[in-house]
């Protein structure tokens, strides 16, 4: 079976046509929500923006379900800690904040979830998944009629032990997504199928991909790479072009004021101030 740790892969086999992609991805996220999860539909993945200079969104899966719930399901498998909570809080305010229309009401705001599936360890405990919502510092709800509006959730999957059978749906769900391509693992994934109606769906669409399409996986995972490794090379060339910029600031501004540097450099005032202010900070 291919690899559902692939976001690809993963997104491939949940959001295909026909009735088995979608008892599949409702099982999931039925699973991974502990909700009802009824009539599920998928959504466009991509959120426009009114704003030409705001960072646009394309979520991995998009589906709303039970009337009043919407979900971006994110498959992560590069270990990038320092940015996961940011991005999760940035991709839940722009499902949030799609929702109305202009003049629309607040109170026709309805349930949003993130949930993020990791390759890789976040929080240092053996919880293979931790659900995150608005709570007082008491651990009081925000929302008074247990509504919560905002929920993050992470499902950690190396926190699963391989070598034993999985108990729980949520443990049985993650087993058959990390170890999917693992032939050592083929009978204890049988005999979950066996089990679970949406998992021997999801393994069925897995299944019958054909070499055609997965061909075709694998050279838009080829120039993926090579373009994901590009703009890696162009953020580290910008990152060095603005460390040596404010290396020229501070260095500057020994002799000269502000206003000088900012003319003679062409660059604008108030950044040029926040970079000197900002080196101050840090003696």
């Amino acid at each position: 079976m291919i690899d559902l740790t692939n976001d690809l892969h993963f997104k491939y086999v949940l959001t295909a046509k026909g009735k088995d992609s979608r008892k599949s991805l409702k099982g999931l996220a039925k699973a991974f929500t502990n909700t009802k999860t009824t009539n599920l539909t998928v959504k466009s993945p991509e959120i426009t923006c009114g704003d030409p200079y705001q960072k646009s969104t394309r979520f991995d899966i998009y589906a709303s379900f039970d009337a009043n719930s919407n979900i971006d399901i994110e498959m992560q498998v590069v270990d990038n800690k320092k940015e996961l909570i940011p991005r999760m809080i940035y991709y839940l305010s722009r499902i949030v904040s799609s929702q109305l229309e202009h003049g629309e009401e607040y109170t026709k705001l309805v349930k949003a979830y993130v949930l993020f599936i990791c390759d890789f360890k976040y929080v240092e405990d053996k919880k293979l998944i931790h659900h995150y919502n608005l709570k007082d510092e008491e651990g009081n709800p925000l929302c008074k009629d247990r509504k919560e509006y905002v929920n993050m959730i992470t499902v950690e999957l190396p926190k699963l032990n391989g070598n034993s059978y999985p108990e729980s749906l949520i443990e049985k769900y993650a087993y058959v997504i990390k170890y999917s391509s693992d032939d050592s693992k083929h009978d204890i994934i049988e005999k979950i199928t066996e089990e679970v109606e949406g998992i021997k769906c999801m393994v069925k669409v897995a299944n019958e991909i054909t070499e055609e399409e997965k061909k075709w996986m694998e050279s838009f995972n080829r120039v993926r790479a090579l373009m994901d490794e590009n703009q890696r090379v162009a953020n580290a060339r910008e990152d060095g072009k603005s460390i040596k910029e404010k290396e020229m600031i501070l260095k500057a501004s020994k002799a000269m004021s502000v206003q000088d540097i900012a003319s003679t450099f062409d660059l604008e005032v108030n950044y040029v101030q926040q970079i000197i202010d900002d080196s101050k900070l840090h003696f």
